[in-house]
């Protein structure tokens, strides 16, 4: 029997990097199952399995309602972004009109930045146009007013891409 010795470096090699890969989840798991200290005891199974770390997070804390918010912003981006790509490339593909490619070059250009060197721009977007544009649309509660603005400076950072 001839031993295929490319193989099995082959499938070794991918063994290793899946181990690589997925170990820090496995001893991120492991480490949420026991007690708090057991940070500062590295080992690589659980000597006691405890949830209370998982029933804090679910019931003592604001995660669930941080996951909906999440959900929230998620949504609405996806949706605003989609949108309103979809019409502005079709119609910079279809309609030739002056400017096109000026236009284009420029997109380009702006989606070429890191977003932090937009940041600053954004916030005072957001201080000067704040009250405008949520007296507008008449939006009161605190929570929804902060988490559209998410939703509207993420559609912002997206639609170039």
């Amino acid at each position: 029997m001839k031993i295929n010795f490319d193989k099995i470096l082959k499938y070794g090699l991918q063994i290793l990097v899946i181990i690589f890969c997925v170990f820090p989840f496995y001893y991120a798991v492991m480490t949420s199952l026991e007690g708090n200290s057991a940070i500062f005891d590295p080992n690589f199974f659980p000597t006691e399995i405890n949830p209370k770390n998982y029933i804090y997070l679910l019931f003592e804390h604001s995660f669930p309602r941080t996951i909906l918010n999440s959900l929230f912003v998620a949504i609405v981006t996806v949706s605003f972004s989609i949108t309103i790509s979809y019409f502005a490339a079709w119609s910079l593909s279809r309609v030739n009109f002056k400017g096109r490619s000026m236009f284009l070059f420029v997109i380009l250009a702006i989606s070429m930045f890191p977003q932090i060197a937009v940041l600053t721009g954004m916030y005072q977007l957001f201080i000067n146009f704040k009250d405008f544009y949520f007296n507008i649309f008449d939006i009161r509660v605190k929570g929804i007013t902060s988490l559209l603005w998410l939703s509207f400076t993420y559609t912002m950072f997206n639609i170039p891409l």
